[in-house]
């Protein structure tokens, strides 16, 4: 009884070559599809200014200025106790990591409350890590916020 379509080893190595081929270009156009962004799009520059972020954070940290999201009647404020009465001015990043097509970033008009409304409605739903820059007459400090909207 001759076996089924004739089978021999020298088909089964094209059959199998065949499917990695296939395979590897369902692949290659399924990572040409995919999206890929950089965190931001002067990553390199700012590596460079790293250290100086790192350092503006430890002296938030030492100086224990933590600032905190409260909403009250519906309006959303970032508040950083411990600056009322210095002239405080600033910027915030609301860094979306899932998509880089929703961060937004805000500027910190210079005030001596230590404290400012959020425009917060053009945010879209979402995880965001809230990344706040600033600075007094004397020093600049940084921290970071998780915000869930």
């Amino acid at each position: 009884m001759k076996n089924w379509l004739n089978w021999n080893w020298g088909k089964g190595i094209v059959v199998v070559y065949a499917l990695f081929v296939c395979g590897m270009l369902y692949l290659v156009f399924q990572s040409k599809a995919q999206k890929l962004d950089l965190v931001v799009d002067d990553y390199y520059q700012q590596e460079l200014k790293f250290q100086d972020q790192i350092d503006a954070s430890r002296k938030a940290i030492a100086a224990g200025l933590v600032p905190k999201v409260e909403t009250e009647a519906g309006q959303n404020f970032l508040t950083i106790a411990g600056t009322e009465g210095q002239v405080v001015k600033g910027t915030l990043l609301a860094y979306c990591a899932a998509d880089k097509a929703r961060d937004q970033k805000m500027e910190l008009h210079e005030t001596t409350a230590g404290r400012w409304q959020l425009p917060l409605s053009g945010l879209s739903q979402g995880t965001y890590v809230f990344k706040i820059h600033w600075q007094t007459a004397t020093d600049r400090y940084y921290a970071e916020l998780n915000f869930d909207k």
